[in-house]
């Protein structure tokens, strides 16, 4: 026998929504609260740390500075958790040559 092929899309739309919905209203009141003051703190941090960019490196990533909140708007929990790459802590070029000589 030949299998069966089939091009039909088991997890309709419709039935993943309600799935999803479903999973939404089973969490507890607090938990979502918590979950939507996170987020919202790390969007206004986010929002704060692309504001502090200059000019020139907002140009270099693509926003200019009257669409940072949209972008910001749009990110998902996990773009909002994302870390910069340089530390608050930037040190000068003598304290990094004596950082390497000290290892």
């Amino acid at each position: 026998m030949h299998p069966v092929l089939s091009h039909r899309n088991y997890l309709n739309q419709r039935n993943l929504h309600l799935t999803m919905a479903s999973d939404e209203t089973s969490e507890p009141l607090f938990s979502r609260w918590r979950r939507a003051v996170i987020r919202q703190w790390k969007r206004r941090k986010m929002i704060a740390a692309l504001q502090a960019l200059d000019d020139w490196t907002l140009d270099d990533i693509g926003l200019r500075r009257s669409d940072i909140k949209r972008v910001v708007d749009a990110f998902d929990d996990r773009e909002l958790g994302m870390q910069p790459l340089a530390s608050n802590n930037v040190h000068t070029i003598a304290e990094q040559a004596a950082m390497q000589r000290a290892c």
